[in-house]
């Protein structure tokens, strides 16, 4: 079954192509941003991998995982905190080592502030605390210290890490509120936190190939690009803020700890990693979508990543989470009844600056393959500003697309259907562009409305026929200019 999904996956890559029947499913991903694609797909707990490239690349081979290294020491540090070691609720201050306390206390106005920051602010990036993320180090140069990294001085390529806001008051994404908390774990630790997480996470779930620290003969690793055929000056940066963006894995490692959470969340298995009430609090919600170190919504979690000089990657698992779901959001997902494919999920890590939108078709491309819901616009960075491939079929086998046919459109956008019968679309009647299958999976409504999504032929617009209420809309999503738009009918027809 994995091996006809990854080739029924190569298929409708190389379906994207102008020249379908020439091309290749590498070289249509270097074109799009990425020499190599690593993905690995969970289906119902079982895993399966594969990796597209232009090069030697495997499934085997290590990526940088990028922030995706935040919910994986998240995951260490909640069983330590399970065993006892200390709690969520535990100031910073008193578990960090004094140099650091001194160092980050060092502005007498926001020390009182400083000392009211808790673990918890510090999983759920609320700590207030600064420096959103960090660019790493040319892989032959000097690497500081953690306390020069703290100092942001010379030693140092990023400002000081010290209070911005009020802790509690609001999300803000903190790559320095984590390298805090590595601090805190170490020092209560009296252990490095690579040794730990290798301890409480990678050995426990057969996580064979991840690591912290790879050596330059370390011969299977994915070089850094900044697009899919040019590779940048340096193989790849170090980076000494382990918890923040120092895991090097693959896409199957990263599966193992999704379905380690899914499987704490059930709460009925042996050897569980996490017990279900800590996984639950993990995934729930605290800012905006944040809950502990995870992105998470109703039906999914997740976290993307991004790391200097160019890796790019994405994974998410499903999960029944409905303690995060808005009132409106509950009901829609009652109405719509969205099915959720438990024990499923997605990685996908590539190595080049350009890699986001490989990632984004990838996990659209897997999730319309299996009949899988999508994973929301939050869990996924909000990136639905992409083009997903077009799909196997030319056109729709129903003609509910043509209840959208009209000129009356915002932004002078017209649907129409060519001496084919098939949907064409544009702002310019004598320039209409063919439409094409989306494979994405459909957005879904109230009262069992989907919606038809569309890829413009040959360029970078989604185009998606879809509902407001009981009111008939379109989604553009412009890839190029990086906007969504919601387009309405200026007839006030439905």
């Amino acid at each position: 079954m994995a091996f006809q999904l990854f080739t029924r996956l190569e298929d409708l890559i190389k379906n994207s192509a102008s020249n379908p029947i020439t091309a290749t499913p590498s070289q249509v991903l270097a074109d799009i941003g990425s020499p190599s694609t690593s993905i690995a797909v969970l289906d119902n707990g079982e895993i399966s991998s594969h990796c597209i490239s232009t090069g030697s690349d495997n499934p085997d081979t290590l990526f940088q995982a990028c922030s995706i290294s935040k919910p994986v020491a998240g995951l260490a540090i909640m069983k330590l905190i399970e065993l006892g070691h200390f709690s969520l609720d535990d100031k910073i201050c008193d578990l960090l080592p004094d140099q650091i306390v001194q160092l980050m206390a060092i502005d007498s106005r926001t020390e009182r502030l400083l000392r009211t920051v808790t673990i918890k602010h510090l999983m759920s990036h609320t700590s207030g605390i600064s420096v959103g993320g960090f660019p790493g180090y040319p892989v032959y140069d000097r690497v500081p210290q953690l306390y020069q990294i703290f100092e942001g001085r010379s030693s140092a390529n990023t400002q000081p890490i010290v209070m911005k806001t009020l802790p509690g008051l609001e999300f803000m994404y903190s790559g320095g509120g984590i390298t805090v908390l590595q601090c805190v774990v170490e020092n209560v630790m009296q252990k490095p936190l690579a040794e730990l997480v290798k301890e409480h996470v990678f050995d426990p779930l057969g996580m064979t190939r991840s690591c912290y620290y790879v050596g330059l003969d370390e011969q299977n690793v994915a070089k850094a690009h900044y697009h899919g055929y040019y590779p940048t000056e340096i193989k790849w940066h170090v980076q000494p803020e382990l918890a923040a963006a120092g895991l090097w894995t693959t896409p199957t490692d990263l599966m193992k700890v999704v379905r380690a959470v899914q499987e704490s969340l059930e709460g009925n298995k042996p050897n569980t990693i996490l017990r279900k009430e800590s996984a639950e609090l993990m995934l729930t919600k605290i800012k905006g979508d944040f809950g502990l170190t995870w992105l998470a919504d109703g039906i999914s979690f997740g976290h993307s990543g991004s790391n200097n000089p160019g890796y790019r990657c994405f994974t998410f698992g499903f999960a029944d989470l409905p303690w995060n779901n808005e009132p409106t959001a509950g009901q829609l997902k009652q109405e719509a009844q969205i099915a959720i494919p438990l024990m499923c999920g997605i990685s996908v890590m590539t190595n080049a600056v350009t890699g986001d939108n490989v990632w984004l078709k990838i996990v659209s491309a897997v999730a319309y393959l299996k009949g899988w819901t999508a994973p929301s616009g939050h869990i996924a960075g909000d990136h639905f500003t992409m083009t997903p491939f077009p799909a196997f079929e030319e056109s729709y086998a129903s003609d509910e697309w043509m209840n959208w046919i009209g000129n009356s459109w915002s932004d002078g956008w017209m649907i129409a259907k060519d001496d084919k019968d098939n949907p064409v679309a544009g702002i310019d009647h004598e320039v209409l562009v063919k439409l094409r299958p989306a494979a994405i999976p459909p957005k879904q409504y109230a009262d069992g409305k989907k919606s038809i999504d569309f890829v413009m032929d040959g360029i970078s617009i989604l185009v998606r026929l879809s509902w407001d209420g009981p009111d008939r809309t379109i989604e553009t999503c412009n890839f190029g200019t990086q906007e969504v738009k919601v387009l309405r009918n200026t007839s006030n027809a439905t």
